[in-house]
């Protein structure tokens, strides 16, 4: 009986030494065409969405850089033209957000354009870098610095009623124009933060996963190898 016993052993163990050897193992090596295949193609259609998201990081740093480039100039054609109407309107009702936080930026920082050549355009070229060179970090930094400043232009917006002045009124206050323009900084760049945060946990995740899997493959090795 002390025989037989031993004989079953040794024979399960051999079934189990070719199951895993002539089997399992080829296929782990080697896998079908058709998984093959399969794989690819999920892997290109995974490689596809996160070069998108990726990219479209870009949108809140440019809304930015556009908005704000934008406001300069009308702020400096104001200064050639200062009895235009219009360029009172676009400053006052469409650029006011920015009227207000360069009266609170020139408190600290007494330069001209700095909201634009200080910090817009560094948070645009940042950007530009990453995108290049499909570097995560320098997009991680520019999509934070982006929310941020929008945050401030909202802090900016509500802290007071700045003044401009003009020739022929004298000083006049800002009003709270726009409200539009606002709405759309802030969306894009907590886009841009957000999408920043989908990636970084998507990578933790992929990260977990190769990591799960490799000691799944290590541990079923272990179990399936002779004694």
């Amino acid at each position: 009986m002390a025989a037989e016993g031993s004989l079953n052993d040794h024979l399960t163990i051999s079934l189990n030494y070719l199951f895993f050897n002539v089997v399992l193992a080829p296929r782990l090596a080697y896998p079908s065409g058709a998984e093959l295949l399969r794989e690819a193609k999920r892997f290109w259609r995974t490689a596809s969405v996160m070069n998108r998201l990726f990219k479209l990081q870009f949108l809140g740093p440019f809304a930015l850089f556009a908005a704000t480039l934008c406001a300069e100039l009308a702020a400096r054609a104001l200064q050639y033209a200062p009895s235009s109407e219009l360029l009172w309107f676009i400053n006052l009702r469409m650029f006011g957000i920015f009227q207000r936080s360069h009266a609170v930026v020139s408190t600290f920082v007494p330069i001209d354009g700095f909201q634009f050549f200080g910090l817009a355009l560094p948070i645009f070229l940042l950007a530009c870098f990453g995108l290049a060179t499909k570097s995560r970090l320098p997009f991680t930094v520019a999509t934070h610095l982006s929310a941020a400043y929008a945050v401030f232009l909202v802090v900016a917006w509500h802290v007071g009623v700045p003044t401009v002045m003009q020739a022929s009124l004298g000083a006049i206050a800002v009003p709270s124009g726009g409200q539009y323009v606002m709405a759309t900084i802030l969306g894009t760049c907590f886009l841009s933060f957000a999408i920043t945060h989908l990636l970084y946990f998507c990578a933790v995740g992929q990260e977990i996963g190769a990591l799960i899997s490799w000691l799944r493959r290590i541990s079923f090795s272990s179990q399936h190898l002779p004694r």
